[in-house]
């Protein structure tokens, strides 16, 4: 279900979708969205909810976060943008016990450290992330800090990665890197390859 433009106050009508199952905001409505919204959506009962997409949703914080808590079957969540903190990281690790996924890419509060907060997790697989403020070395150190991450999907608009030095912390795991440049070409351990 992809909601534009539903006024906060009728947030509550999203009840009668019970089997509802992947949720996403419109990108021209995202900069509406707050965490009262979230606080909205979470009182609303979704059993079979598994997917949830806040692209760009730039006034969501670790409250709205939060809130989402109450939705426990959430496997994937797709958090660009959003104003999420280092606790914001810890919560997704230890407060949702069916995650697989994130995308927390642009999101510019984060730091490594809150990262490393993913290792707490037994079931999340896959994270998207931008370079932004992370150093290369910073990378490194969370690809061989958290084995458990089986997927890292980064994006890197300005071309800073070494992919070659990448290719040596991943050699022998099964562990995949994938670099996206602002060209939408993705370098999987050097090889370019269009985005699906």
């Amino acid at each position: 279900m992809l909601i534009d433009g539903l006024p906060l106050g009728s947030w509550h009508k999203l009840d009668k979708f019970r089997e509802l199952q992947h949720f996403s905001i419109a990108q021209n409505y995202a900069e509406d969205v707050t965490d009262a919204n979230l606080n909205a959506l979470s009182k609303l009962t979704f059993p079979k909810l598994r997917q949830v997409s806040l692209a760009y949703a730039f006034h969501v914080t670790d409250s709205g976060l939060n809130a989402l808590t109450n939705c426990p079957t959430i496997e994937g969540l797709q958090l660009i943008g959003l104003a999420i903190t280092d606790h914001g990281l810890d919560t997704l690790a230890t407060a949702f016990p069916s995650l697989k996924g994130i995308n927390v890419e642009e999101c510019r509060f984060l730091s490594a450290t809150g990262f490393l907060a993913l290792g707490k997790s037994s079931t999340i697989k896959e994270v998207g992330l931008s370079l932004g403020p992370l150093s290369q070395s910073e990378i490194e150190r969370l690809i061989a800090s958290l084995p458990n991450i089986m997927r890292w999907d980064i994006y890197d608009p300005n071309g800073r990665l070494s992919v070659e030095s990448l290719r040596k912390i991943v050699s022998g795991k099964t562990t995949k890197v994938y670099i996206q440049d602002k060209n939408h070409f993705v370098s999987r351990i050097g090889e370019l390859m269009p985005i699906p």
